[in-house]
């Protein structure tokens, strides 16, 4: 939005002039910690009234229904798993999903060779 003479106003307005919508999935750091959606995610100072104005005109909106049980899974750190060949990633992904990634490795994948396990 720097090359608009309007800046972040006129970007905005372009984008929510097309009658679009954000929908903000919640997020949570951790277990422990508190989910975040749009009631209470941190906004700058700045553009903050703006965020307000959005919000109460229903440009955005949070989803409900979502599983809390996987709010603290993030895919760049299962990526990151599959890539360092850690354990456990499948646990984080659809069943099917796992099987495709193992199938085509994808992303890095190696399966683990039955002799490494075995320690002789």
């Amino acid at each position: 939005y720097e090359d608009l003479n309007g800046g972040i106003l006129e970007a905005c307005g372009i984008m929510f002039s097309r009658d679009l919508k954000v929908y903000l999935y919640p997020y949570q750091e951790s277990e422990s910690s508190q989910i975040t959606n749009s009631d209470n995610l941190e906004v700058n100072p700045f553009i903050k009234p703006l965020f307000e104005y959005f919000k109460m005109n229903r440009k955005i909106i949070d989803l409900n229904g979502y599983n809390p049980e996987v709010l603290n899974i993030f895919s760049q750190t299962v990526l990151k798993m599959i890539k360092n060949g850690e354990a456990n990633w499948e646990e984080m992904v659809p069943s099917y999903v796992d099987n495709i990634i193992k199938d085509k490795k994808l992303f890095g994948y190696k399966p683990v060779d039955q002799k490494e396990k075995v320690k002789v």
